[in-house]
Formats: structure tokens, C-alpha cells, sequence
């Protein structure tokens, strides 16, 4: 009875182990492909206090890639940073209904610079509003839910997904491709993001 008992003992132990192994495993990794929705709540804010070096990395990078196409109403766009955020053969794609548009970046810059000096654009502003992360290595993969401005803050002119590819190159993370899907009728982006519209 005795050896019965002891049995019972090292299996609940044995048990009890298992569970704490297990539960300890998911809570280290919980924190892995955390989607930011661009407001940061309580937890979101303890999470991101857990959130790895490289992401961080990863997160200022698209914001400063974000920032080089901003255009103030008051002032002239300084584009010269550009090349700073994404690598030198970085592509732009734009998916319409039947193709893809493929350009490089960098004719991307002179358009807006030719758009603003004809008075097509007198201010822009895109923006980030979630995303979600993964990384391998010095290559990494970002779907960002975004919206933007034209010429007025007033109103979004649209939202959209980008799917930002990027690397890292001499110890620091650039854009080399944006593939962009605007929001349509028949692609919406998901409810949480209702409140940006």
C-alpha cells in the first residue's frame, strides 16, 4: 500500500513538472509576433518592454522609412534622407485589379518632388496604424495597416496594407520593397482598425 501510495506521489509530482514546464514555455514565448496596433495600451506598453532588440530595430526603421515621404503644407519636402531607409535597388508595388505596378523608389522620390513643384501636392502624411513582424536573420517581413493624408489632415484619403520586405545591411535594418494593397470595397482591413477611417 505504502509503495502504492508513493507511486501516486512521483506521478502527480511528475505532473505538476510537466504543467509548470509547459506553461513557463508559453509565457517566454508569448511576446513573439506581437501585432502593434498603433495605440498603445497598458499591456501592449509592459509588452513592448519585452519586445527584442532586433524588433525595436525593425519598428524605427519603417517609422523613419514612413517619414521621408512626409510633406509638410508650410514647408519644401526633403527627400534627402531617402536613401538612408531603403537600400539602393528598393522597389515600390502598387496591386491594382489586373497587374502589379513595379517601380524603384528612388523614381518614386522624383515624382513627388515633380508632383509638389506643379501644386499637385501641397502636403502628405502616411502612416502606420498596426503591423505584424516576423524575422529571420538579417531579412525581415512586415505587414503594415497604414492610412494617409493629401493636401489636407482633415480626412483620410486612404487605408491600405503595405507588405514591406526588409534587410539588414552594414548593422542596420533598410527598406528593399513595398508591395501596397489600397482598401476596397472588396478587400477591408480588419475591424480593429475601424477607428481610423
Amino acid at each position: 500500500m505504502m509503495k502504492f501510495k508513493k507511486k501516486i506521489y512521483k506521478s502527480f509530482i511528475f505532473i505538476v513538472l510537466v504543467c509548470f514546464s509547459i506553461t513557463s514555455f508559453s509565457q517566454s514565448h508569448e511576446t513573439i509576433g506581437n501585432k502593434n496596433t498603433g495605440i498603445e495600451s497598458d499591456e501592449e506598453s509592459n509588452l513592448n518592454s519585452k519586445i527584442s532588440d532586433v524588433e525595436l530595430d525593425i519598428n524605427k526603421a519603417i517609422a523613419e522609412a514612413y517619414k521621408v515621404w512626409y510633406i509638410k503644407k508650410t514647408g519644401v519636402p526633403d527627400f534627402s534622407k531617402y536613401n538612408d531607409y531603403y537600400t539602393s535597388t528598393a522597389v515600390f508595388q502598387k496591386y491594382t485589379e489586373d497587374s502589379i505596378i513595379v517601380s524603384l523608389i528612388s523614381d518614386g522620390v522624383k515624382e513627388f518632388k515633380d508632383a509638389f513643384k506643379a501644386g499637385h501636392i501641397n502636403s502628405f502624411d502616411e502612416r502606420e496604424i498596426g503591423s505584424e513582424t516576423t524575422q529571420f536573420g538579417n531579412v525581415a517581413h512586415r505587414i503594415s495597416y497604414h492610412i494617409y493624408h493629401t493636401n489636407s489632415n482633415d480626412s483620410i484619403t486612404s487605408r491600405g496594407t503595405n507588405s514591406i520586405q526588409l534587410v539588414k545591411t552594414n548593422g542596420k535594418w533598410k527598406v528593399q520593397s513595398i508591395l501596397r494593397q489600397i482598401e476596397s470595397d472588396t478587400y477591408q482591413l480588419p475591424e480593429e482598425y475601424d477607428s481610423f477611417k
